[in-house]
């Protein structure tokens, strides 16, 4: 849980960055859009499973029980 609360941001703001810089790639610039823009979807990606992580490991669910049960007793 602890790396997905640190590369959550990290992975938002590189897709967010390579988003921008590919926005803003002109014809016959270095490196063009396509390779920004796979870039930028693949952090989009990797942003979505930190995300997904984070909400799946703090649910009650994964806590062993929810409250008000005794565990399954």
């Amino acid at each position: 849980m602890a790396l997905s609360a640190v590369f959550l941001p990290l992975f938002a703001a590189a897709t967010a960055g390579f988003a921008v810089w590919a926005a803003h790639q002109g014809p016959g610039d270095s490196p063009n859009r396509h390779p920004l823009t796979v870039l930028a979807v693949i952090c989009g990606g990797l942003t979505l499973a930190a995300a997904a992580d984070l909400m799946v490991r703090s649910s009650p669910a994964s806590w062993g029980s929810t409250p008000g049960s005794s565990g399954g007793r």
